[in-house]
């Protein structure tokens, strides 16, 4: 912006001059000199006129220029960060993609491994199965083998024990047989079908009630050793809380209360009461 300046100054001169005097012609006609001196103040007055229109001008111009590069640079920052954003997003992805990928092919590979082994024990298995069911199937022909010709052999030995055993006793099993059928021809069949079924259900009524029976003395058992066992430990700990191995000799104290009281009987009653680890 234009402006105008005033600066207003007076400036002081000395001087000194010789002034020569001429007379008119007269009596004392002539001429004289002297010398006059004297200040003289001049005053200053200077106006200054500065023109900035083309600084001006020019400023404006930077002005915009700087304005313009802001913006320039503020687009060229939002840019980059528009790029790195994308890049920094390309960049993820791509290491999400390369691990999920990795684990992908180890997964596969293992899985490929754990199907070759699934397989390989598979088939072991199978003939491992092969095996057992010949095995079993030996054993099988060699139990019916031993059991018919063991069982042949008992009931061999069964016979002649029960041929030996009736020629000893043949006089009383002679006997028994005629009482037998004695007896065969005097029973009716339907009570005797009623007596054959509640002779069953009585010997399986008595076989129940001797089973509960040794249940009950079992359990019985079980309680009596449980508490003999109990008391076994109690008296083990007791006595290792007693016993040391010490070799003090001397006095021993232990804490114990002697009670002694009088009942209505007038009888006395003396109790000793001591510590739970040693009964008394």
């Amino acid at each position: 912006m234009s402006y105008t300046r005033r600066y207003s100054k007076t400036v002081s001169k000395s001087y000194s001059r010789t002034v020569t005097i001429n007379f008119p012609a007269s009596e004392s006609g002539g001429s004289r000199s002297a010398t006059v001196s004297g200040t003289v103040d001049i005053p200053v007055d200077i106006d200054i006129h500065v023109d900035t229109d083309n600084f001006d001008d020019s400023v404006d111009g930077c002005r915009e220029s700087v304005l313009g590069l802001n913006a320039a640079v503020i687009a060229t920052t939002e840019k980059e960060i528009e790029a790195k954003r994308k890049n920094s997003q390309k960049i993820g992805q791509t290491i999400v993609d390369g691990f999920f990928s990795y684990i992908r092919s180890e997964l596969s590979q293992q899985s490929q491994e754990f199907m070759a082994r699934c397989e390989s024990l598979l088939a072991t298995l199978v003939e491992q199965k092969k095996d057992c069911n010949n095995k079993s199937v030996q054993m099988q022909n060699d139990y019916e083998s031993i059991s018919s010709r063991y069982g042949k052999l008992f009931r061999d030995l069964d016979h002649e024990l029960s041929t030996r055993i009736k020629a000893i006793d043949k006089p009383i099993f002679n006997i028994n047989k005629e009482l037998l059928a004695c007896s065969s021809r005097t029973a009716d069949m339907s009570q005797l079908g009623i007596a054959t079924i509640a002779s069953a259900e009585t010997s399986q009524l008595d076989a129940i009630l001797v089973a509960s029976s040794i249940k009950q003395r079992t359990r019985q058992l079980i309680g009596v050793m449980n508490n003999y066992l109990r008391g076994t430990y109690t008296l083990v700990n007791t006595l290792g809380n007693i016993i040391t191995d010490s070799d003090y000799q001397g006095n021993y104290s232990l804490p114990v209360i002697y009670m002694e009281s009088k009942a209505e009987d007038l009888s006395i009653n003396r109790n000793t009461y001591g510590s739970s680890l040693l009964p008394l």
